[in-house]
């Protein structure tokens, strides 16, 4: 099985920067498969979302191997006036922040795996003692 890799690529459409979704054999992702017609590839005027797509369609692509999930703690300091709310904070984080590695999905993590990062933001909790005073 060749190995799977994706990849982000810019392009000029009029005035405006597009980036497009390329696997390793040089075809552009459509919205609902992979071709080698430049023309047919689905445009994406943010680039933040290109990761998330990219997670998407790796993690079909993987669907044979076996998964092993692991946990890391990312804290995320936040600086307000105020109070914040939970959920406002976790829709937030879920539009706007996202894990990036180098070389996503391409098969170069420990015994050529393809690492997949997510954050599981509606799981978002403030820490015990993680509000309240100023900081020092």
């Amino acid at each position: 099985m060749p190995k799977p890799a994706l990849f982000a690529v810019g392009y000029m459409e009029s005035d405006w920067i597009r980036y497009a979704i390329e696997d390793e054999r040089g075809r552009y992702w459509t919205g609902r498969g992979f071709t080698k017609d430049g023309r047919k590839a689905l445009s994406y005027a943010d680039q933040t979302v290109i990761p998330r797509e990219m997670r998407r369609i790796m993690k079909r692509r993987c669907k044979e191997l076996v998964r092993y999930r692991f946990v890391a703690p990312v804290m995320i300091d936040v600086y307000a006036e105020g109070p914040i709310d939970q959920e406002e904070m976790a829709w937030f984080l879920s539009l706007k922040c996202f894990v990036s590695m180098d070389g996503l999905g391409t098969g170069v993590g420990p015994g050529e795996s393809v690492v997949l990062p997510v954050v599981d933001w509606e799981a978002l909790r403030l820490m015990k003692g993680g509000s309240g005073g100023k900081q020092d």
